[in-house]
């Protein structure tokens, strides 16, 4: 999960090349609530400047 949190970290900064990345896994294997819980992960990064980049991606995970 750290390497997934820094992965996004990165890729969020102005001029970046590259994407975060994405989840590939068999149905049924709980990629929905894995990538709610990365979301909330995200949003709580001191790093990611959520008021300007990410807000309105992750605003309706606010509840988590």
């Amino acid at each position: 999960m750290r390497a997934a949190l820094q992965q996004v970290v990165t890729a969020s900064r102005l001029g970046a090349s590259h994407k975060g990345g994405v989840v590939w896994d068999t149905q049924g294997s709980g990629k929905s609530i894995t990538m709610t819980c990365f979301a909330a992960r995200v949003m709580q990064a001191a790093a990611m400047d959520l008021a300007r980049q990410l807000f309105g991606v992750f605003s309706l995970a606010q509840d988590l």
